[in-house]
């Protein structure tokens, strides 16, 4: 069964796409509630998931003072969890991006003329055409701005999708038909358990990292890796030797995390050295 990502333009009809696709394939929908409820699942913090929305750190005072990168820690996690099961259907939030490189998931971009775009938000949201341009305008130049800052990269690079539909031509029906025959085709194959596994570890590695940030841990020189059977290996430079101990307590109470080794080497030992 697929994993199947699916990015849009605010009023090209995208949510609703991914639902219909999801309804029919039977797959679980992850937009901003479920991207919540999954987080809360995997025992992260309710108050650090409150803010899961397509923002750049200019508008991260939005969401309750939090930190942007325990925030995006957040995201990642969630987004490799729910790509550790192999199936269901991923709306917005760079998932294109963050699972580039898993080789079973489809990657679908659904597109419209701005002509299109408004008269959607204006039937949508029951307002004025110069209200609908104008929220239209600001949302596409907020997730520009957080697409940038956040993956580095432009949202309109065709070489993310594997598919790009322009709902202007192929209705709502008829694009998610055509989303559905691709994702059951033979060219899109089984996750395998390998990758399965990898995204598990990611999950991991991005879950540790928050939660040294929130024990005000400098993570800067600190790399986070967890192997096979999910032993998380910690390496690289910690600042204070007082550190040691919250970080592999820290680490040791992830649920998943079976065992940790440490290789960190303290910035006194350096400078004694």
């Amino acid at each position: 069964m697929a994993l199947i990502t699916i990015s849009n333009d605010i009023g090209s009809g995208g949510k609703t796409i991914a639902q219909k696709v999801a309804d029919e394939l039977e797959l679980d929908f992850y937009h901003d509630n479920r991207l919540m409820e999954k987080a809360l699942q995997m025992d992260i913090e309710d108050r650090y998931t409150l803010g899961l929305k397509e923002k750049s750190p200019g508008f991260f005072d939005r969401l309750l003072g939090k930190n942007p990168e325990i925030y995006m820690d957040v995201l990642q996690a969630v987004v490799y969890e729910i790509a550790r099961q192999g199936t269901g259907v991923i709306f917005g939030h760079g998932s294109q991006v963050l699972l580039k490189d898993f080789s079973c998931a489809l990657h679908v971009r659904i597109i419209a003329s701005e002509e299109s775009r408004v008269e959607n938000v204006v039937a949508r949201r029951s307002v004025s055409r110069e209200d609908a341009m104008q929220v239209m305008r600001q949302k596409d130049e907020e997730f520009k701005r957080f697409f940038s800052f956040t993956f580095h990269r432009d949202f309109n690079d065709p070489s993310l999708y594997d598919l790009i539909i322009n709902t202007d031509k192929i209705g709502f029906d008829q694009a998610a038909h055509q989303i559905i025959q691709l994702a059951q085709s033979n060219e899109i194959k089984a996750c395998s358990l390998t990758a399965l596994d990898a995204m598990k570890r990611r999950s991991l590695e991005r879950v540790i990292h928050a939660e040294l940030i929130k024990q005000e841990v400098d993570v800067r020189a600190i790399n986070i890796s967890v192997e096979e059977n999910e032993i998380a290996v910690l390496s690289g430079i910690a600042q204070h030797k007082d550190d040691k101990e919250i970080i592999l307590r820290t680490t040791q109470a992830i649920p998943g995390i079976t065992d940790t080794r440490d290789n960190l080497i303290f910035l006194s030992d350096l400078s004694s050295g």
